[in-house]
């Protein structure tokens, strides 16, 4: 089949250009697979970014899904896989599936336009459990979960130091600056324990950066913006506690972590999650078995000093940790979407 993967997100390359690319990688073993993207640099840039093979991965420039010069081209494709960014495309390809990694609400999922318009998708699928809730909901549609991808092959547990690691885009959703009030707060308890915050840093962001920066000084607390791939690796091999903020002190739920790759990159390294308790990371921590879900600041210092304290805590957590991230492998992600689409 001739299949077509569109994301209004992709130059991006965050998490959800992960999914999206890596979709396009699974099916490229069996069927013809384009991306839609102006720039035909998209390709090397991913590979790069991802460690994908998108070898077998075409770019087709010409197509700008959701221009109305472009929607007659769309007939051409058997399929066609689209990110929503929240509005639902038109599209005349034989067969259609949307795909949603954000849980919106009050965009108008249930006015008339968009219902005539979801009448061309065969299926929805949402990136959690916590998202499909809200999508449910507002665009009146059941749609099925498959869980993002992670190459849980690819992490593994090294040489553990006394480190606490958070990864995420340098931005005030991820509470980066929560994060490093609540280290400065017990680093004196802590001893020789370092925390490291590595993500992504964009232009808009730098203002935020800086002031993380400020924060910093004086403090066994190292920033790495836009580190790569390989280095996050070697990271999340040398840590022993993952710390996650997203969706603290937030009502929204566009504001949540809507599952949290991250989370399952450390966990498959043999690092112990202490997330906080919202979104999807609830669907993927088994909590105080294999990590710990955390409601204010107060719970998030006493699991840390619990784990810090605790060789034999921590070896058992952990040991679990790298089990439950097992089953959001690339392998269990290729066979779910093949499936979907030998079923169309």
């Amino acid at each position: 089949m001739k299949i077509g993967i569109s994301s209004p997100y992709l130059d991006s390359l965050a998490g959800g250009e992960r999914y999206m690319l890596t979709i396009a990688s699974c099916l490229s073993k069996k069927h013809r697979v384009d991306v839609f993207w102006p720039n035909m640099d998209i390709i090397e840039r991913a590979k790069k970014r991802f460690n994908l093979d998108l070898d077998g991965v075409s770019v087709n420039a010409s197509m700008q899904i959701g221009k109305i010069s472009r929607i007659k081209h769309t007939f051409k494709y058997d399929v066609i896989i689209y990110l929503s960014d929240g509005s639902v495309p038109i599209s005349l390809a034989k067969h259609n599936i949307l795909h949603f990694q954000v849980p919106f609400t009050s965009v108008n999922g249930r006015s008339l336009s968009n219902q005539l318009k979801l009448k061309r998708f065969n299926h929805f699928v949402c990136n959690s459990e916590f998202t499909k809730k809200y999508i449910d909901q507002e665009f009146a549609v059941n749609s099925s979960v498959i869980y993002p991808p992670v190459n849980t092959t690819e992490f593994k547990a090294g040489k553990k130091q006394n480190t606490i690691l958070t990864v995420g885009r340098f931005h005030p959703l991820k509470k980066q600056d929560v994060l490093i009030d609540t280290f400065i707060s017990i680093q004196e308890k802590l001893g020789d324990w370092q925390f490291v915050i590595a993500g992504g840093l964009l232009e808009q962001d730098k203002s935020y950066y800086q002031a993380l920066v400020a924060k910093c000084v004086g403090n066994n607390i190292k920033l790495l913006p836009n580190i790569s791939h390989e280095d996050l690796t070697r990271l999340y091999e040398e840590t022993k506690i993952y710390w996650h903020g997203t969706g603290y002190g937030e009502k929204n739920p566009e504001n949540m972590e809507h599952f949290g790759i991250t989370t399952v990159e450390a966990m498959a390294s043999g690092c112990i999650p202490v997330a906080f308790k919202g979104g999807g990371q609830k669907e993927i921590i088994n909590d105080k078995i294999g990590g710990y879900l955390w409601d204010t600041t107060d719970e998030l210092v006493k699991y840390t000093q619990e784990l810090a304290g605790s060789t034999e805590l921590w070896e058992k957590l952990s040991k679990q940790s790298k089990q439950d991230a097992v089953k959001y492998s690339e392998a269990e992600f290729c066979k779910n979407w093949q499936e979907l689409i030998e079923r169309l």
